[in-house]
């Protein structure tokens, strides 16, 4: 399909584009699903994707390094945010900033057109990128490693993470998480008792989306409140480096040399790599919180458009809005993924800060018994233990409440499904 396309150095216009569009892949990369928005883009139907693989989208200026990255993550069981350039029908090209998610045997993924600066420099990297793969992947692997660190991020997936952040701010109708308000009035007058049950059923589940949606709000707010606090230790991580390298400076300490450094140094700098393991959390779990905003934004996406379609029929078409059930039962299962990994994240962050504590109440002995003097970065330690307190006092807020009615409408939206399909054999 793709080497039939005659291709023109031409992008979309997607400036005035505001719906997510999103794809649904079995575990081989083969299209399931796909909704109207990514139809509508790409230049495809429904019944040209169904069964393809998903590269079939993918233009040949897409670095191999990127795409083998991102199934490598998904293959493990981790989420994947990257950019993607995409070509369409007609030869031209659009950009995306996609997220992909592992839901039990399938894939989900979901496209944000990119409203941040960065394509211009990526055009420039992806293109750098595959010259290198001519003669060596291994090659353009180191140099997006490089380039990575270039931007003083540790690994593609913290900078992919910071890009979602940039990516949800930016866009004003992902991240605005109000409810549609054009949902409220939306209503279905069924006139015969096949069109009743399933109007019964579709208001049962726009209910239950309504409750899950305003508890995700709940979570989110919390979330924000806990990146915030995790983003506090970087201010203290970067002081306390700057006063350790001033340290060294005035004592000789050779930095590299463990033998030549003090006990106190040592502690010192287990505390700092405890607070920079903290900071890498906070980045895991703003890119959680980024996901969950994109997966929520759909959902209502989706919803809005659903009611729309079917305020506008005489009939509800039945197995259309079973098809239609299924992509959001995968668009919960997926969103699900986020709020549980946070929970993990939270033990993390409590042992860490356990481990935090330690090495704060030794430096405070040490202290008492006259043995060490770093008044300014004593101060700094003592205050990253008065957050990390804090932080954990916080966190015991964080209940399972948001996890418990996502899963309620999940299986709301099984019963739901339930229903409807014996609608149909009724009607039949």
């Amino acid at each position: 399909m793709k080497d039939d396309i005659p291709m023109i150095d031409v992008a979309i216009d997607l400036s005035k584009e505001e719906e997510l569009f999103f794809s649904i892949t079995n575990l081989r990369g083969n299209i399931l699903l796909v909704n109207g928005t990514f139809c509508r883009i790409s230049g495809y139907s429904i019944e040209d994707l169904k069964g393809k693989p998903d590269s079939v989208i993918h233009h040949p200026d897409m670095p191999k390094i990127i795409l083998q990255l991102m199934w490598d993550t998904v293959k493990s069981g981790r989420p994947f945010g990257g950019y993607i350039k995409n070509l369409s029908s007609d030869g031209r090209f659009y950009w995306v900033y996609v997220l992909v998610a592992p839901v039990e045997q399938q894939y989900l993924s979901i496209s944000l057109i990119p409203t941040t600066q960065k394509i211009q420099t990526l055009e420039r990297l992806y293109q750098r990128l595959c010259n290198i793969e001519k003669t060596s992947l291994k090659d353009a692997e180191k140099e997006l490693n490089h380039w990575i660190l270039s931007k003083d991020f540790v690994n593609y997936h913290a900078w992919s993470s910071s890009c979602l952040a940039a990516e949800i701010e930016a866009n004003v109708s992902v991240s605005s998480r109000a409810f549609p308000d054009k949902l409220e009035r939306l209503s279905f007058h069924p006139t015969t008792k096949t069109d009743l049950i399933a109007n019964q059923t579709l208001n049962q589940v726009f209910k239950g989306f309504k409750f899950m949606h305003r508890n995700v709000g709940e979570w989110l707010r919390k979330i924000d409140v806990a990146i915030e606090m995790l983003y506090d230790f970087q201010a203290t991580l970067m002081v306390l480096n700057r006063e350790l390298s001033k340290k060294r400076k005035s004592l000789n300490l050779n930095s590299k040399d463990k033998s030549s450094s003090s006990d106190e140094f040592l502690l010192i700098e287990s505390c700092r790599d405890n607070l920079r393991f903290l900071f890498e959390i906070s980045k895991r779990s703003e890119f959680h919180r980024s996901s969950v905003l994109l997966h929520l934004s759909s959902m209502n996406s989706f919803i809005a458009h659903f009611f729309e379609h079917i305020k506008n029929e005489n009939s509800v078409n039945i197995p259309l809005v079973i098809d239609s059930i299924e992509s959001l039962k995968t668009l919960t299962k997926s969103l699900l993924y986020f709020p549980q990994n946070t929970l993990k994240d939270q033990e993390e962050i409590a042992e860490q800060i356990d481990h935090h504590f330690q090495y704060v109440d030794q430096l405070l002995k040490n202290l008492d018994n006259g043995d060490f003097g770093i008044d300014s970065i004593n101060k700094l330690v003592v205050e990253s233990k008065e957050k990390g307190l804090a932080l954990l006092k916080h966190y015991e807020t964080f209940d399972s409440k948001t996890l418990s009615e996502a899963s309620s409408f999940y299986q709301l939206l099984m019963s739901g499904e339930l229903v409807l399909e014996g609608v149909t054999n009724y009607a039949g």
